[in-house]
């Protein structure tokens, strides 16, 4: 299985194993990331879903992360990618895949938008 990742702000996926996801979470937490949780909303109500367990980044449900968490997991992920602990290319390419991804360069000013997993 696989999971997407669509970039808030433009749209842009980013798709990966599920097994790549979960090397990308663990590393980061590993590294320092403290998770301040996903959100995921009601596609009728648009509003918050309350029964919602807020630490699942796992899951394809939708769920949101906000601006502030995927720069806080970029930048883990950042200083795990310089501690040279990859265990393969493969590894290595998805790191930079997604750090790529997650940070938006708009005319010289960089940000993170957050992003949704589907």
């Amino acid at each position: 299985m696989a999971i997407d990742l669509v970039r808030k702000d433009d749209g842009e996926r980013l798709s990966m194993p599920n097994q790549m996801w979960a090397f990308l979470l663990s590393n980061a937490e590993a590294t320092g990331w403290k998770p301040s949780g996903t959100t995921l909303y009601d596609e009728e109500t648009e509003e918050e879903r309350t029964d919602w367990e807020s630490t699942d980044y796992s899951s394809n449900e939708g769920q949101s992360v906000d601006e502030e968490d995927a720069e806080a997991l970029a930048e883990a992920l950042t200083a795990f990618q310089g501690m040279n602990k990859m265990t393969g290319p493969e590894e290595e390419s998805i790191l930079q895949e997604f750090l790529n991804w997650a940070q938006i360069d708009d005319e010289g000013e960089k940000y993170y938008p957050g992003f949704e997993i589907w």
